[in-house]
């Protein structure tokens, strides 16, 4: 899907690009082809599953990275180290996790 959203921005800006003037059947084209991409890139927004919304502030999100899998973490849980280790609660693996800075 984003490599749909990709080739009609691809096709928008050679469009936009192209030589002459604007006629209405090119500014139509545009304006088709800027709504396809928005219908696109609403569906891709709609496909990321991220979980529960996080208040800013309150936790980090890490993605493991033997199973992608995302692992929210307590930034009180560093108590001044620069990483801790924790597991993936999906696969199992030990993961390294250093502090944001």
């Amino acid at each position: 899907m984003i490599d749909d959203a990709k080739e009609r921005l691809a096709y928008l800006k050679g469009l936009l690009a192209g030589s002459g003037t604007f006629t209405e059947e090119k500014l139509g084209k545009a304006f088709s082809t800027i709504v396809e991409v928005i219908e696109d890139l609403v569906n891709i927004l709609d496909e990321i599953d991220i979980g529960d919304m996080l208040e800013e502030g309150d936790e980090s999100v890490f993605k493991c990275p033997s199973c992608g899998d995302f692992i929210e973490v307590d930034p009180t849980k560093f108590r001044g180290r620069e990483w801790i280790r924790l597991g993936c609660e999906k696969c199992g693996e030990m993961v390294l996790i250093t502090r944001s800075t």
